[in-house]
């Protein structure tokens, strides 16, 4: 074979698998560092909006206690008309009553039960559920999947092999001519 045939034959450029090994063995021990990391951010993030959502709750009652308080201190003729009326079972006589059934006593408990405001509990985050967030984040599997890794990178660095050709191995380059020299020959050199 000529060598333009030769050279025909030959890829452009050559990719060496250790870059595959190397590049899992990196994902690999990436994920298993940081997916943790991201379930405990989200942990996290839901405490957050959860002590937020309370902190609103609290903020909203005492503006409506403090609305309220404000309301019976000016007099307001409504409040005050509804107060005597629900607690101290007082009317104008103009006025009939309406007559609910249930506890009577319940009239003056739902005044509070009104003045609440509703907690709203921010939504739950919901948790990843695949063979390699289970894989990383497990008690029992993680430290297999970062030895995994591991090996992957150790493959992935190791020299590429060389390829024996029908001539047969390569000769290297930059050898001494001793090295090239056939057996015969060794002693006519040391003379």
């Amino acid at each position: 074979m000529s060598a333009p045939e030769e050279q025909a034959g030959l890829p452009l450029f050559r990719v060496d698998a250790g870059w595959l090994f190397l590049g899992a063995g990196a994902a690999l021990i990436a994920a298993t560092t940081l997916l943790p990391a991201l379930d405990d951010l989200r942990e996290a993030s839901y405490r957050r909006d959860e002590a937020i959502a309370i902190e609103r709750f609290h903020k909203d009652r005492l503006a409506n206690y403090t609305a309220y308080l404000d309301a019976l201190e000016q007099g307001d003729p409504t409040l005050v008309r509804s107060l005597a009326s629900s607690q101290l079972n007082l009317m104008p006589a103009h006025m009939k009553p309406l007559t609910v059934g249930g506890d009577p006593n319940a009239s003056a408990a739902a005044l509070l039960a009104e003045l609440e405001p509703r907690l709203v509990p921010p939504p739950r985050p919901v948790p990843f559920d695949s063979l390699l967030h289970r894989l990383a984040t497990g008690e029992h599997t993680r430290l297999w999947v970062l030895a995994t890794g591991a090996v992957c990178i150790l493959f992935g660095l190791l020299p590429p092999a060389e390829r024996v050709s029908a001539e047969g191995p390569a000769k290297p380059e930059g050898k001494d001519r001793a090295a090239e020299v056939p057996p015969g020959e060794i002693g006519a050199w040391a003379a």
